[in-house]
């Protein structure tokens, strides 16, 4: 057990090492220090509260103003799964980033807020896609919890013909691990 933390943690070194280095070849200490494009890919699992686990594979594309800030847009796939089956939708969001510190190792806050295409039939296509997280920028990683809410609107349908309509809400906490480039 001792040896396998030592070689984890040698392991670890060796990458926080390699991510120092690369940062002091283009002179900036944090990702976001340097304007221009920037760009992520994350992925988080977690559990939605009220049918099952979640998977989401995320991507964002923008632009990092040099001060700690990041505005983009993004796409990617969230399952939620359950005893009944797999329930796939995909997210279409804006990004916005903030970075704290102008270090390699930085607290941060965001917020993804946008749509959700839900292939679930029983709800109407397209529902409100709200995604703060907090976390932590490690060189070109971040990890992070995410807090996700939305908001779809179920059809109660009776012999084919559309009786109501009711709010659903579906809240899921995650813990994600991001690569940023």
């Amino acid at each position: 057990m001792k040896r396998s933390f030592k070689i984890i943690a040698v392991c670890i070194a060796a990458i926080l090492s390699g991510i120092n280095m690369s940062y002091a070849q283009d002179g900036h200490r944090f990702l976001y220090g340097k304007p221009g494009y920037a760009g992520n890919i994350s992925f988080a699992i977690g559990k939605d509260f009220i049918q099952g686990a979640t998977v989401d594979l995320l991507t964002s594309h923008g632009y990092s103003f040099g001060n700690g800030l990041y505005l983009g847009m993004g796409t990617g796939l969230s399952v939620i799964i359950d005893g009944d089956g797999v329930f796939p939708a995909i997210p279409i969001f804006a990004d916005m980033k903030y970075s704290f510190l102008d270090r390699k190792v930085s607290p941060y806050v965001a917020l993804k807020a946008g749509v959700s295409m839900d292939t679930g039939y029983d709800y109407l296509p397209i529902c409100l896609y709200l995604a703060p997280s907090v976390g932590i920028d490690i060189g070109r990683f971040s990890i992070s919890v995410n807090y996700v809410y939305e908001r779809n609107t179920a059809r109660v349908v009776e012999s084919g013909d559309l009786v109501s309509l009711t709010a659903k809400i579906f809240d899921k906490l995650q813990f994600g691990v991001t690569y940023n480039f």
